[in-house]
């Protein structure tokens, strides 16, 4: 017990300990035990209500209002983000861990500050995502994943890896934002059900992003850009974005100055009904 403060099984090895302490009748000694747990779970009831108090609040903080309600503030999310933190520093269980980790990405990711969001969103996935190899631009990564525990993935593993890339993309990382996408649709594919059909589409869509269309850099970005549109165009059919990735496909050619094959898109948007 006094060797192995930080073992799971520590608190089992308290209560074997008073079990023997009761087999040997000695139970004032067993008492003082059962004391002490009884207060320290009490403790950590008091605490996980405390972290509840903080967690709704932040909530509230970070809710954006409907559009009549025009009494309500505009979301506070360095203010959500702060009392989130507060809400670690307590003792909480795995499942709102779960959620308030996530929620600090997304505070800094909605507050614009892509860079600590990121961060957020990888200490998220280091939590809870036991196929999370580490970012993609360190050595870990080139490492086996390490063994984790036996609760599973956490609820918005694949949201978080989403996140990264789109903060990537913000900060104009776009390599990196790629080879999360590439990592992201593998483990989402096949398809299972509509959310991972949504997810998948805002992934490719995004992909489309990390070569700078319509802006691309060079020939390359132009090459692997209007290939990855064309995709995207085949595979989801009537989606609502195609209007405007067609026509960028054009401004693409056109912005490298690639003049006829400019017109040819042009021609083709023209052709879409």
């Amino acid at each position: 017990i006094n060797d192995h403060e930080t073992s799971p099984w520590r608190r089992k090895a308290i209560f074997l300990k008073a079990q023997c302490h009761i087999q040997l009748k000695q139970f004032q000694e067993a008492e003082k035990i059962y004391d002490s747990e009884v207060r320290r779970l009490l403790s950590a009831a008091r605490k996980e209500e405390i972290a509840g108090v903080y967690f709704r609040f932040a909530e509230a903080m970070s809710r954006k209002p409907e559009k009549d309600e025009l009494d309500i503030p505009q979301p506070d999310y360095r203010k959500a983000h702060e009392l989130y933190s507060r809400t670690l520093t307590l003792e909480i269980g795995r499942e709102m861990k779960d959620e308030t980790m996530f929620r600090l990405g997304r505070m800094m990711h909605l507050a614009q500050d892509y860079g600590q969001a990121v961060n957020y969103y990888r200490q998220y996935l280091n939590e809870f995502d036991p196929g999370w190899m580490g970012a993609v631009d360190s050595p870990r990564r080139q490492e086996k994943a390490r063994e984790r525990g036996s609760e599973g993935a956490g609820k918005h593993v694949r949201e978080a890896r989403y996140h990264i890339a789109q903060c990537q993309v913000a900060m104009d990382q776009m390599r990196w934002a790629r080879m999360n996408l590439e990592d992201l649709l593998k483990m989402i594919t096949p398809l299972s059900d509509k959310a991972s059909e949504k997810l998948v589409r805002d992934s490719r869509f995004l992909m489309i992003k990390t070569y700078h269309i319509p802006n691309p850099q060079n020939s390359e970005e132009l090459d692997l850009g209007v290939k990855a549109v064309i995709g995207f165009l085949n595979d989801f059919p009537g989606e609502p974005r195609g209007m405007e990735l067609s026509f960028h496909i054009g401004e693409s050619y056109q912005n490298q100055g690639r003049s006829q094959e400019a017109i040819n898109a042009y021609q083709d948007f023209l052709k879409v009904e």
